[in-house]
């Protein structure tokens, strides 16, 4: 009996959202045009509201498949992650992104100082702790 490979049999209703993702990259070798057909084929007959999740909808709007979400919860999980995502990504900035937010912390302290110093009664009493602390609290 000859065994058919995996790759022409499509997840089922009971597949997760990784089977579905591991089957798209199987099938990928055919082309991105054939697989985004086939995918969106199965997806209609046989996708499942508990394989549509976050990860595959992300994963497969990478390849240029949209799966709406399941309702109402859905999307609110799509937007929350979506705010993680772009929170994330702030930090991933670069070293030009890095430098910029550095300057401006930079420039914020120096005017934070600068206004404290300008200040004489701020000035006298760093100057008194100042002392305290070098002499061992003996000024």
């Amino acid at each position: 009996m000859t065994q058919l490979n995996s790759i022409y049999i499509p997840p089922t209703k009971a597949s997760s959202d990784q089977e579905w993702l591991k089957w798209y990259d199987e099938i990928s070798g055919f082309g991105s045009k054939k697989a985004a057909s086939a995918f969106t084929k199965a997806w209609a007959v046989r996708g499942s509201s508990k394989a549509n999740t976050n990860d595959l909808r992300t994963g497969m709007k990478k390849h240029g498949i949209n799966i709406p979400a399941d309702g109402f919860f859905g999307t609110v999980e799509d937007t929350a992650l979506s705010g993680f995502s772009t929170f994330t990504d702030f930090f991933k900035m670069g070293a030009i992104g890095t430098a910029v937010i550095g300057a401006i912390i930079f420039f914020v302290v120096i005017i934070i100082i600068y206004k404290n110093l300008s200040n004489p009664q701020t000035v006298q009493a760093i100057a008194g702790a100042a002392a305290k602390g070098a002499t061992g609290g003996m000024a």
